[in-house]
């Protein structure tokens, strides 16, 4: 895989297709919280907090509670970190998670690959990015372009 092709690609996709990992920390309301990134490949960590007063008053300061990656449900990206103490609701929550393709897409794949067949046949230096991207490359990454 051309690595100046995929990073063309993805400068005009809007969004990296390699896997990292990200930390967000996010606000919950019951429980449920939005992550930002996608696509989401899994979540490796989260730790959970609360400032309501059954937590933080009656058990003392709320720090962060550890919580197991696998006890969260997740919807796209969505996700509901399971009740805290008395089944309360937790208010924060810090997720590490990855992101990104495990596997490029096909049409990713091919797209690479003219592209790079176009980089080895046009001098990179006197065309414009835009000009490298043909009809048909720009069609095989158009669903993967961020909103």
């Amino acid at each position: 895989m051309d690595q100046k092709a995929l990073s063309i690609i993805e400068s005009h996709c809007g969004q990296s297709f390699r896997t990292k990992q990200v930390t967000e920390q996010i606000e919950l309301a019951r429980n449920i919280g939005k992550l930002n990134h996608n696509p989401i490949v899994r979540i490796n960590e989260v730790k959970a907090r609360a400032t309501e007063w059954a937590q933080s008053d009656v058990f003392g300061a709320s720090g962060w509670a550890n919580i197991h990656p696998d006890s969260i449900t997740r919807i796209d990206d969505q996700f509901e970190v399971p009740g805290g103490v008395l089944n309360s609701c937790w208010t924060e929550a810090k997720v590490t998670y990855t992101v990104g393709y495990e596997k490029l897409p096909e049409p990713i794949q091919k797209a690479c690959k003219l592209l790079t067949e176009n980089l080895q046949h046009k001098n990179i230096n006197s065309y414009k990015i835009s000009a490298l991207l043909t009809e048909e490359i720009i069609d095989l990454i158009t669903p993967y372009m961020r909103k």
